[in-house]
């Protein structure tokens, strides 16, 4: 469970860092393109979403 909490802290706090820097919508976005029907498209959106994952990674090792 406290990994899930800390899951949860990361993806508001990435969230947060977004929706400041680029607005909401640019988050949005990110799901928008990763089930897009496009192929293409959505393989950049999942591109974004493996990214974030990969970061999240990176936070827990510290």
């Amino acid at each position: 469970m406290e990994n899930n909490n800390q899951a949860i802290n990361w993806r508001d706090r990435y969230i947060a860092w977004f929706s400041q820097n680029f607005g909401r919508q640019w988050y949005g976005k990110v799901i928008e393109l990763a089930t897009s029907e496009d192929e293409r498209i959505a393989d950049i959106g999942q591109f974004l979403l493996l990214l974030t994952e990969k970061l999240y990674e990176l936070e827990v090792e510290r």
